[in-house]
């Protein structure tokens, strides 16, 4: 399956599903680009037996690239620690978007006659 990409404006969204009898209290997930960049998706509490859903706003600060996961772990309302495999299908891309390289296009002028 393709890499999923995405833009400035957009939220990237992961729904973490866990079972603990204690309840879950945090989970991280580290995505890194290269050596220095790196995208953290943490949740660090309250402790909960729900599903914990993840987000990151992309702006147009974030540095564009493929992010994989090098990091997942979660820990319960105990501190017992489970670090989970690294999927690359979780993997993705943030694409900056194209460079404007056109001036303002005409769509339409309205002279309106306010004489009376």
């Amino acid at each position: 399956s393709e890499m999923r990409q995405y833009r400035p404006g957009d939220t990237i969204t992961i729904e973490v599903n866990l079972e603990d009898e204690s309840g879950i209290e945090t989970v991280q997930m580290t995505f890194r680009k290269d050596n220095n960049t790196v995208i953290d998706f943490s949740y660090l509490g309250p402790v909960t037996f729900e599903p914990i859903t993840l987000t990151h706003k992309v702006t147009d600060q974030s540095a564009p690239g493929v992010y994989k996961l090098s990091a997942f772990l979660a820990t319960d309302s105990r501190k017992n620690r489970s670090d989970f495999p690294l999927k690359s299908d979780w993997d993705f891309e943030i694409v900056n978007r194209p460079i404007d390289t056109e001036g303002p296009k005409l769509n339409s002028v309205n002279v309106r006659d306010n004489r009376s």
